[in-house]
């Protein structure tokens, strides 16, 4: 897999606000998906994370 890794995602209506601006609390399914597509992309399932490697993916702070 390279380095740098993007995926395409579109923003949404009601991701905006009347001015055309992202409203913050959508960040986060934008991650969420972000995530999931790298995860994907190197064959890694959220199952085999949590239950076979025990790695958690907490949200603490999102700013």
């Amino acid at each position: 897999m390279p380095e740098k890794f993007s995926i395409f995602e579109h923003v949404r209506w009601s991701d905006v606000d009347r001015a055309g601006i992202i409203y913050y609390g959508r960040f986060q399914r934008l991650f969420e998906i972000a995530e999931t597509e790298l995860f994907r992309a190197v064959g890694l399932t959220y199952s085999v994370l949590f239950e076979r490697l025990e790695v958690w993916l907490p949200r603490v702070q999102i700013h």
